[in-house]
């Protein structure tokens, strides 16, 4: 008879013994098929640069423990979500040496309150701490997805104008804002200062 959901075992019942007679047998394996996986990444990222293809890595759900306790998502889903944060950043950071055109995306809800900020916010600070430069993180979460969606103007003027538009919205929210979200709008104004910088 088949157990409750509730009632199965996890991982955490497995005893010591077995669990590292399980990890000792698939050490050769998994280290050769680690190898074959950089190389087909790095192969797909390459061919996906070449395509013109677009990449949302939607980093933070590797790395949202704090939500995942929040919705209650089960111990042995979470720590399968986790462990897998370092190939993530990994292909990833193969994604931006390919050349691959990346875009600010999550699998959180964008709004949702996440470390002091908001899961979208938090999402594009991960995208530049793995190696996205703050220009190109800010062109991710602006006008890479407005010209993907055939909505954006790339002309001098109209990046100053969304330029300016944007520093006066994140001057605004600094006012009384908690210390990590000002500091957070900083970065973002600063970004914003150097795109109309750049478009002059």
């Amino acid at each position: 008879m088949t157990k409750p959901v509730e009632e199965v075992d996890d991982d955490d019942s497995m005893p010591e013994w077995k669990r590292l007679s399980v990890e000792r047998s698939l050490q050769g394996p998994r280290a050769r098929a680690q190898e074959r996986t950089d190389r087909f990444v790095g192969a797909a990222m390459e061919l996906m640069a070449e395509r013109g293809t677009h990449y949302v890595p939607t980093l933070v759900v590797t790395r949202c423990g704090e939500f995942f306790d929040e919705l209650g998502v089960p111990r042995w889903m979470q720590q399968r979500s986790l462990a897998a944060g370092p190939r993530h950043e990994q292909s990833y950071q193969l994604s931006l040496a390919a050349g691959v055109e990346v875009m600010l995306g999550s699998d959180m809800p964008p709004f949702w309150p996440f470390e002091g900020t908001t899961a979208t916010v938090r999402e594009l600070e991960h995208m530049a701490g793995s190696g996205l430069p703050p220009m190109r993180a800010l062109r991710a979460a602006t006008v890479v997805p407005a010209r993907w969606l055939g909505a954006a103007d790339d002309s001098p003027p109209a990046i100053q104008d969304a330029a300016r538009q944007g520093m006066a919205r994140w001057r605004t929210f600094m006012v009384g804002a908690p210390p990590a979200q000002a500091t957070c709008a900083r970065v973002i104004l600063r970004s914003y200062q150097l795109m109309w910088k750049a478009a002059q």
